[in-house]
């Protein structure tokens, strides 16, 4: 079993599948992934109204007989991409945002990839106290996680968890993203996998290659949680006991030190 937690697959949402042959396309090469299961997570951004999670269930059912009636065995799961604002609270309150698996249990959150606001931490410190677990998408792409990864440690040891782009750890975007991705599963800081894949070609839903690389950096135990058993538990709303995060002593490595010679970022006041 292999789950992809992110992508966006579902045709005319956000920037993902443009129709419903992009789809099938997107859907047909995950399984020649040997992807099994996929969360479709559309963006979702609070000051926009373009996300109705009415729709959207429509939608999925809708794309779900589109692939049966394609032969295609892939089970599509429920979520969304929650662009990180001080609202989140009220957004679930109201109902216009889905967890994954609409358990109820954890979030998908996305933050820019400049910034982690001043209120990162008392909005998930809020949401844990309703049951919440918020997950952070891609946090090897925001450069304040790969200036100051302690930061990001901070949010995990408080019960946050993370996921990583595949495409990140083979390069996609670039060397710099590419040594972050490599730090943080050497850090333990990984907890789950997801392609974001956007469309059959450039962001396709590839795994195969980022799993081999994993298995090189970290054995194939952690290669079967991240990409099997705790993405079993998320969806069924079970508790993930990740593991201890080991930051390494030397983690101004050549990607660190290379994003600081090229861009400095002024850190929000509570991370400091």
């Amino acid at each position: 079993m292999i789950i992809d937690m992110h992508s966006h697959i579902l045709p005319g949402l956000d920037d993902g599948a443009e129709d419903w042959d992009e789809f099938s396309a997107m859907a047909a090469i995950a399984v020649s992934e040997g992807i099994t299961h996929m969360v479709c997570t559309p963006h979702f951004i609070s000051y926009e109204e373009e996300f109705s999670p009415d729709s959207y269930k429509l939608l999925l059912d809708e794309a779900r007989i589109n692939l049966a009636s394609r032969g295609i065995n892939l089970k599509l799961i429920s979520g969304c991409e929650v662009f990180f604002t001080s609202d989140l609270e009220l957004c679930l309150q109201e109902r216009k945002i889905i967890t994954l698996n609409d358990s109820g249990r954890y979030l998908l959150v996305e933050f820019s990839r400049l910034d982690v606001p001043a209120s990162t931490k008392d909005v998930f410190f809020s949401l844990k106290l309703k049951g919440i677990t918020p997950i952070i998408a891609h946090p090897e792409r925001n450069i304040v996680f790969a200036q100051r990864p302690e930061l990001l440690k901070e949010l995990i040891e408080h019960g946050a968890l993370c996921q990583l782009n595949t495409g990140s750890l083979t390069g996609m975007f670039g060397e710099y993203t590419k040594g972050a991705a490599e730090y943080l599963l050497k850090s333990q800081m990984i907890h789950i996998l997801g392609s974001d894949a956007h469309s059959s070609g450039g962001r396709a839903p590839k795994f195969q290659k980022a799993l081999h690389l994993i298995e090189k950096l970290v054995g194939p135990k952690m290669l079967t949680e991240i990409t099997g058993d705790n993405p079993l538990k998320i969806l069924n709303g079970e508790e993930v006991e990740p593991y201890p995060v080991k930051l390494s002593m030397k983690r101004k490595s050549f990607f660190i030190e290379k994003i600081i010679k090229k861009i400095t970022i002024k850190l929000p006041v509570s991370f400091r």
